[in-house]
């Protein structure tokens, strides 16, 4: 007899892969309060951070059903969930203490202040072009949805209202989407 815990995860796996509707939207939604209360007390962030935590961890879920390489688990899929959010919360920490600590760039960059004026638009050029080239290939609804989210900072309140979504669960399930096609499309430039 199959354990529940592995049943239920081989369950959601295979809904998933048969393109069952609403799995992934259930498994946002079950699971996404007990994340943010728990990976709030474990980090100091912002309740937008975890957030894209969480969203992260569900898209990373959905990429390894969906392209075969997750089939199966030996945990439950909230501890699955629980792992890939907080190693993207740790990497982010880790990436914040980096940039906390002072290194021989910093001490460069006090020893001869001409340093500072370089422009940092031709040190990221090549990374926005190939942004910006995929922004225009996802849907103009997403290009919004992430324009506004992401570059205008706008709340997962004001979303629902200004798109009309029926709650802030659908407003991140369909940012998390988004982002998922965007990163499927900037892999694919990014190879070629």
């Amino acid at each position: 007899m199959q354990n529940p815990v592995t049943k239920f995860a081989q369950e959601t796996i295979s809904a998933l892969r048969d393109g069952q509707p609403g799995i992934l939207e259930d498994l946002y939604d079950q699971f996404r309060p007990a994340f943010l209360a728990w990976a709030g007390k474990r980090f100091r962030t912002t309740p937008g951070d975890l957030e894209d935590a969480w969203q992260d961890a569900v898209v990373v879920f959905y990429e390894k059903v969906m392209s075969g390489r997750l089939t199966a688990l030996n945990c439950t899929v909230r501890t699955y969930l629980f792992a890939v959010g907080y190693k993207r919360l740790l990497k982010n920490y880790r990436k914040i203490n980096r940039f906390l600590w002072q290194d021989a760039v910093d001490k460069a960059l006090k020893n001869n202040p001409e340093l500072v004026l370089i422009d940092l638009d031709d040190i990221w050029e090549e990374e926005r072009d190939l942004l910006l080239a995929a922004m225009e290939q996802i849907s103009p609804r997403c290009r919004d949805l992430l324009l506004k989210r992401y570059y205008e900072e706008t709340s997962i309140e004001e979303l629902m209202q200004r798109f009309e979504y029926a709650s802030h669960n659908s407003v991140s399930v369909t940012l998390a989407n988004c982002l998922a096609n965007l990163k499927k499309i900037i892999q694919e430039k990014s190879s070629t």
